[in-house]
């Protein structure tokens, strides 16, 4: 397991140090720091390609673009992105997921601006935009990978009461299809996960503004494909 970045306890200093930890041997190593991103991050994606760690995004100075090799122990830069991405002022509004190829990533450049898609491929190490819904504005998107398509969700921008909305980019063909939004949670900053057949929408704020940015729901709901509605659940 790769651990890297963060902030520093107590104060608003991100990190740009990690390590690895082998269950085996129940030690950790740490990880090096030359080549590694100079300005740390948190809040940063990672995802594992089968021999690299990839790192996108996070709150550092300019977000994080970066891979890392356990094995050789060393730090490479991805390719720039034709779009900008990843940096400071929209990383904290990506939802990305890996493929088993690529990385997709759906991002808003802040509340109300449509949501923007691109990959990245790190055995070419070239970003590509591709088709973006123009329909679709998320605070914060959420999203989850069945396999072959991203599911992206999110909830509207602006003061509560918020509306959701989804819709799902398949690779194969490029193109989006909106899904169903009733019974779809309508919470900011809520966690989603696949479960091979479902995608579960869990917890999240009730809004933003004084008293509700605080207001935590222990609220849930399920999307299931290809039904397309949601469950609504609560213990």
């Amino acid at each position: 397991m790769i651990v890297w970045g963060g902030t520093t306890d107590g104060g608003p200093m991100s990190t740009n140090t990690g390590a690895q930890y082998d269950p085996a041997t129940d030690a950790w190593t740490p990880t090096s720091t030359s080549g590694a991103p100079m300005e740390g991050a948190n809040r940063h994606l990672a995802f594992w390609t089968g021999t690299d760690m990839i790192l996108i995004g996070g709150t550092g100075a300019f977000g994080i673009n970066s891979r890392y090799n356990p094995v050789s122990d060393t730090w490479n830069a991805n390719a720039a992105s034709p779009m900008g991405f990843p940096m400071n002022s929209i990383s904290s509004y990506v939802a990305a997921q890996w493929t088993g190829n690529d990385v997709l990533t759906a991002f808003s450049s802040g509340g109300g601006f449509p949501l923007q898609l691109q990959s990245y491929s790190p055995v070419s190490d070239f970003w590509q935009a591709l088709a973006s819904p123009s329909n679709l504005t998320f605070q914060v998107p959420l999203s989850v990978w069945t396999g072959s398509e991203m599911i992206v969700w999110g909830v509207s921008s602006g003061p509560a009461p918020f509306t959701a909305q989804a819709a799902r980019y398949s690779p194969a063909t490029g193109s989006w299809t909106t899904i169903s939004s009733l019974g779809a949670p309508t919470l900011a900053s809520s966690t989603a996960v696949w479960t091979g057949t479902e995608m579960i929408i869990w917890g999240g704020k009730l809004g933003s503004g004084p008293g509700n940015e605080t207001t935590i729901h222990d609220t849930g709901s399920r999307y299931r494909l290809p039904q397309n509605y949601y469950f609504y659940r609560r213990p």
